[in-house]
């Protein structure tokens, strides 16, 4: 696993050990990235279930402004303390070792884009919508990502989202949505 494009470009990433952490793969990423074009460099991203860091850093590569990480696994904070690192990127990124929805709830912050990339038997999607649509957390033309797995897991979404794209590779959905107010 690596950083695909960018100022860090051909970095390589630490991922948790262990079955914890399902990274995002460089085929997923590259789609996915390819697919945000429009949006990037966008000034403030969150890497929810950040687990290595690698959307995060990836949008720093490509010129974001800051990226936020979060995540509750120990395992999963070592390594993206230690991908931020590898980078250097300590003045534009933040890690918090918590809950999603716990996140979602504290923080006032908003953003340009979520990464939202839970574990896929977590019905946690939805949860998370509502969240960040209740708490006004996307900046205006602001933009969520979900990735998810139709076999295990298809995430319900709200009518107060709109949805932008929606393609497939392999297993892996991926999801762009937006306000549909915006």
């Amino acid at each position: 696993m690596r950083i695909i494009s960018g100022q860090f470009k051909g970095f390589p990433l630490e991922s948790p050990k262990g079955l914890s952490t399902r990274p995002t793969s460089d085929k997923v990423k590259e789609a996915l990235f390819s697919m945000l074009m429009p949006y990037l460099p966008a000034q403030n991203v969150l890497d929810l279930f950040a687990g290595t860091g690698a959307l995060g850093l990836e949008s720093i590569s490509r010129g974001c402004g800051r990226a936020t990480f979060v995540d509750n696994d120990p395992k999963a904070i070592a390594a993206i303390k230690r991908n931020i690192g590898f980078t250097k990127t300590y003045d534009c990124t933040k890690i918090f070792k918590m809950d999603a929805v716990t996140f979602l709830d504290k923080t006032d912050e908003k953003f340009d884009i979520i990464f939202m990339d839970p574990p896929y038997e977590k019905k946690i999607y939805e949860q998370c919508l509502m969240k960040i649509y209740e708490n006004s957390l996307l900046n205006e033309g602001g933009i969520i990502t979900l990735e998810w797995d139709e076999k295990v897991n298809v995430p319900q979404i709200p009518d107060f989202y709109e949805v932008i794209k929606d393609k497939k590779y392999g297993r892996v959905n991926i999801t762009i949505l937006k306000f549909a107010n915006q």
